[in-house]
């Protein structure tokens, strides 16, 4: 569709709109495709306005400018001064003015997903007003009511259990008070939204369950694995491209999935020219493992679920061919002289501490009888000069003095015990583990060990999103630790970080809920909680084994337990579940027949409350459904990828819109009419989350007398986030009666805090704050923001905590970087067989992201639907040629059917793209106020890989609770996407 007619259809749509009921009705000339190409609405045209935002088509987070004319987007091209979108060297500074010919002609780059996010806020099938579920809950029938009745009918829901005082059970307080009996969870949240959605639930509401993001279906085991590396400083690093010389992507794949896409793609590019040499670890062979062959690199086609293996392996070769920086690994403490090559190290590692065998703790300066001062006792202590001495008060020490005896304890170093574990295994035997040669692994192993600080292993997902995840970004951290790269020019980078939304010295501090709630009680999925001592009177009524996982060491919820805790009313029932574009049924391993039963028992889950654009899968099971502004519509500030080096804080804000008042004033959508925290009783049309809360919680002080904290006036004080004054001169609000309330006083904080804009309204112009590319991201041979901290081969936490399932430490020396078997949460491994012979994995192609951009046409065109693939020679042994229909059957009797195609991926692996195969999503209809909806059947083409997953064998056995969730990791918390044995059969 060329641009002049998509400005008239969406003229027409907007106009029609008035007369429609809660979905835009389907609108034959938007699926036209018209022969004209006329050319876009130049940015120069006076008529056309230039809004700078941040794209959410993935989680990439790159910046978008869109052209408006007369209140339409027309087009969406990348932000120039963003750095996800330009390179250093042709970037815009940011003094440039963006009234300016020279910034308006000059566009940022886009991906394919970007470019199409047009389509998200032009959806013909977007619900336009709230809906409310007529009989059961897969009925598919439903009335459109006002925001008036949702917001009052949801209040009466919630005041019943908006207490913060009575306990769920006396005889469990571990519980917590019946607020916890809400759940709020969000799939896809980011920050601006999650720390004002943790204002209302958490310290408004007091629930414990105030946020279960997605977090353990994406990558949680790589970021539970980087707090352990990291004394829970840090939990994600990348590579600094384009000075690097070496890189294995590792489950990684840059130029197609990873984010951000559109800057690793780039600079993998420039490092390519320039003679870099990268590897790509994975069983599909991706277009970054393409790429890698075509540059004289490897595709390492890897054996799911063995990756530890092939990291120990190339340990193995390291250590016994002593590759390793000798000189980093004796640094006691940060900034020492490393011992061989004289230079400053900007960090160190445990390497040199040493480990009482008996505990598999750390020796502590009173331990070791060094000390008895109490600013002393808890240092670490190390060995050298034939004696311990307190780490602190040498700057090297030895790391393989073997085994020795400090004040009658067995000690050995940290280093020792990491070595002796990896020689349990020769390079060969690690290699007959992951079927990789070991000719590769030797040579991977040195090559990587050639670059001084300029080689990096870089895992993501691939790697982690395992029963065994943890225990493998650990060893495949370690590899990086042996060559000390981290906080390295061509090395390891976190980043180069972003101002603070919330507050810093001298900003206003936005999580001060003053009077605010501190929840108590375990949440429902028991993240970050241990069994024994935060749940003492279950752990006395159950032991060992516990009903479900816990999963202490995890801060980052654990998404694929709640409707199955839910379903077991483990540890205790809830009332009312609300999700916020959350497709949980979709996007879960396993999750769509055990999540569909849950969510339509009401007895399980009273009340359920979902926010979305769509009627997608699991919104569609819902009680109410209240309309949600799309990305493009919508405030937040998003963070970027360690990738990019330099100081980023990009602001999304709404390309279209209305804005009632002074300035943004309670903005609104283009589909909407008033703003439902000011107009409750008129307002129609998709609302903004912030400001449906702020309604919420004002209508629950009307139906209760009492003050819901952090809204309404006096919800935030002029103080920073060491509680002393700040200026109240600068703008900041003290009232949050409405969103803009409360981004206002995130603007500011970027202005003052960063020192670059002159106001906030040059962030809303340019789209955020950048530093610019002066070179000043480098400190010499080193990243500027540094890390500049300690590197753990001992993690003392898995020493001293227990696996709720054993009762014993998860490993009792404290080894992390080890292989441990693909297994259910009671032990049983899991194993490809005769009957079930292909491991399932999955992947994300260029085109689309996770659940949501299915309802782009232009993506869609691209591939309409994906397939079943398989390496030729499986295919052949089954007869099977591409485009041949064939079913796929999980080992729980669940089966789908899709078209099958080959192409290069590893023997015994078959691989399903994700984000197709929908069931809802408006790819089927439903029924509003008795008129059956327009659909799009081409939604659903294609096949969805989570259904066919395997659920975990040892639940519902043994004293555990049901068997309703997928295999995931009793350690870091990642539910399996690449462990699932299926069946495979030609139709």
């Amino acid at each position: 569709i060329n641009r002049r007619k998509f400005i008239k259809i969406s003229s027409a749509l907007s106009a029609a709109l008035v007369a429609t009921p809660s979905l835009i009705k389907h609108n034959k000339a938007l699926a036209e495709a018209y022969a004209e190409n006329d050319p876009d609405v130049l940015e120069t045209d006076s008529n056309v306005k230039l809004v700078h935002s941040v794209c959410l088509m993935c989680h990439s987070n790159c910046g978008t400018r869109g052209r408006v004319k007369d209140n339409i987007l027309v087009k969406i091209d990348g932000n120039p001064y963003h750095p996800n979108c330009m390179e250093p060297d042709e970037r815009l500074n940011y003094s440039d003015d963006p009234a300016s010919d020279k910034v308006k002609k000059t566009n940022g780059r886009l991906c394919p997903k970007g470019l199409a996010g047009i389509q998200t806020i032009y959806d013909p099938y977007r619900i336009k007003n709230p809906l409310k579920k007529i009989g059961d809950r897969d009925s598919g029938q439903w009335e459109e009511i006002s925001w008036s009745q949702a917001i009052d009918e949801i209040a009466d829901i919630l005041k019943d259990i908006w207490d913060n005082d009575t306990d769920i059970d006396p005889n469990f307080p571990e519980y917590g008070k019946i607020a916890n009996k809400l759940v709020f969870s969000a799939g896809r949240i980011q920050h601006g939204q999650k720390e004002f959605t943790d204002r209302i639930f958490k310290n408004g509401f007091g629930t414990a369950n105030y946020r279960h993001d997605h977090t353990s279906i994406c990558e949680v085991s790589h970021h539970t694995g980087g707090d352990l590396l990291s004394d829970y400083q840090k939990n994600h690093w990348k590579p600094d491209i384009i000075n690097c010389k070496y890189i294995i992507w590792w489950g990684a794949n840059p130029l197609e999935a990873s984010f951000p896409m559109n800057a690793l793609a780039r600079k993998m590019a420039e490092f390519l020219k320039d003679g870099g040499k990268m590897d790509v670890v994975d069983p599909l062979c991706t277009h970054s493992a393409l790429k890698a062959i075509q540059t004289g690199g490897r595709w390492v086609a890897i054996k799911p679920g063995t990756d530890a293996a092939l990291a120990l392996g190339m340990a193995r070769w390291i250590l016994d061919n002593e590759k390793y920086d000798e000189g980093y690994l004796k640094l006691t403490r940060v900034g020492k002289t490393n011992t061989v090559s004289g230079l400053t190290e900007p960090t160190y590692t445990d390497a040199t501490y040493l480990v009482d065998i008996s505990t598999g703790q750390f020796l502590t300066a009173e331990d070791a009888g060094l000390t008895e001062d109490d600013n002393e006792k808890d240092k670490n202590v190390v060995w050298e000069d034939g004696e311990a001495k307190i780490s602190d008060t040498v700057d090297a020490a030895e790391i393989l003095p073997g085994v020795v005896v400090v004040n009658g304890k067995t000690c050995k170093t940290a280093f020792e015990i990491y070595k002796e574990s990896v020689e349990q295994k020769t390079v060969s035997e690690y290699a007959a583990i992951c079927d990789v040669d070991a000719t590769t692994i030797q040579a991977m192993a040195s090559e990587f060990t050639s670059h001084g600080k300029k080689a990096v292993v870089n895992p993501y997902r691939g790697p982690v999103q395992h029963t065994n995840g943890t225990y493998t970004f650990l060893a495949i951290a370690s590899l990086n630790m042996l060559i000390g790269n981290y906080d390295w020019k061509g090395g390891n980078t976190t980043g180069g970080s972003h101002w603070h939304e919330a507050g810093t010295t001298g900003t206003m501090d936005l999580a001060n809920v003053p009077n605010g709630v501190s929840p108590d009680g375990i949440p429902i999925s028991r993240h970050g909680k241990e069994y024994e001592s935060d749940a003492p009177n279950i752990f006395a009524r159950d032991g060992y084994p516990a009903k479900r996982i816990w999963t202490p060491l995890n801060s980052y919820w654990n998404y694929q337990e709640i409707l199955p805790s839910i379903d077991d009313g483990y540890p205790y029932q809830i009332d009312t579940l609300v999700t916020y574009w959350n497709n949980i049924l979709y996007s879960v391993p396993a999750g769509k027949e055990e999540g569909t039963r849950i969510l339509k028992d009401k007895t399980k889950i009273p009340h359920f409350i979902a926010f979305d654009i769509l009627i997608g899968e699991t919104a569609s099971l819902a009680d109410y459904i209240l309309p949600d502004t799309t990305h493009l519509e919508r405030w937040s500030t998003p963070h970027v990828s360690p990738a990019i080096v330099t100081k980023t804080s990009g602001v999304r804000q709404p390309y279209v819109g209305t804005y009632d008042g002074a300035e943004y004033n309670y903005y609104v959508s283009y589909l909407s009419s008033g703003n439902i925290a000011k107009d409750l009783t008129t307002a129609e049309g998709p609302q903004l989350l912030e400001d449906i809360l702020i309604a919420l919680a004002k209508k629950l002080e009307e139906k209760t007398g009492k003050t819901f904290p952090g809204v309404g006036t006096n919800a935030f004080e002029l103080i920073d986030t060491k509680g002393n004054a700040i200026n109240s001169g600068k703008g900041w609000t003290t009232s949050l009666n409405n969103a803009w309330d409360y981004y206002k006083n995130i603007l500011i904080n970027f202005t003052e805090e960063s020192g670059i804009p002159e106001d906030y309204q040059e962030i809303l112009d340019k789209g955020g704050v950048f530093a610019d590319s002066d070179n000043s991201e480098y400190d010499g041979e080193y990243i500027a923001k540094k890390y500049g901290g300690i590197l753990h081969f001992h993690i003392e936490e898995l020493a001293t905590t227990n696996d709720s399932q054993t009762g014993k430490p998860y490993d009792s020396l404290g080894i992390g970087a080890k292989y441990e078997a693909v297994q259910g949460v009671g032990g049983t491994e899991i194993t490809t067989d005769s009957t079930y012979a292909f491991s399932l994995i999955t992947y994300k192609p260029v085109i689309h992201a996770q659940s949501r951009t299915i309802n782009n046409p232009w993506l869609q065109s691209i591939v309409p639907e994906n397939f079943v693939e398989m390496n030729e020679d499986d295919a052949a042994s089954l007869g099977i040629e591409t485009g041949d229909s064939v079913k796929i059957t999980s080992k729980d009797g669940v089966t789908m059917t899709g078209k099958a195609r080959t192409r290069k991926i590893k023997k015994g692996v078959v691989a399903i793209a994700h984000s197709y195969g929908h069931w809802e999503m408006a790819s089927k209809a439903h029924t509003i106020d008795g008129v059956q909806s327009d659909y799009d059947e081409a939604r659903g083409l294609g096949i969805a890989s989570s259904p066919v997953m395997m659920l975990d064998p040892d639940m519902g056995v043994s004293g555990l609770g049901s068997k309703n969730v997928c295999l995931q990791d009793r350690v870091g918390g990642s539910a399996s996407f690449y462990d699932s044995p299926v069946k495979i059969e030609k139709v």
